[in-house]
């Protein structure tokens, strides 16, 4: 509740799940990569950060994350805040693109 009064969107883990693979089998891969410099936009993240965007990316929701990095709620939560900072997302969907992006530049 407070995540949506404060302006923010929520997605559940399983929509985002569908966002993606819609966003897969329904666009082709970039013919330029959208980032520069071949991923090193992931070196701005702590490997434990690297490990919370990958899980995100994967559709997790903060519990499953905790359930699967053997993390607290809060340390997930600060994760996640650090996360989009660093990267200047906006949301987890907005986290999901960027992991197809970045996979896709090869």
């Amino acid at each position: 509740m407070r995540t949506v009064h404060a302006g923010e969107a929520v997605v559940e883990p399983r929509i985002t799940k569908q966002l993606v693979d819609h966003y897969t089998t329904h666009t082709s891969p970039p013919a330029a990569p959208v980032l520069s410099a071949e991923s090193r936009v992931l070196d701005q993240l702590s490997p434990r950060e690297r490990e919370v965007f990958l899980s995100i990316a994967a559709g997790l929701s903060n519990t499953e994350i905790c359930e699967a990095l053997h993390l607290s709620p809060a340390t997930v939560k600060t994760h996640v805040n650090r996360i989009f900072a660093k990267l200047r997302l906006r949301d987890r969907v907005h986290a999901v693109i960027l992991a197809y992006e970045l996979r896709h530049q090869r």
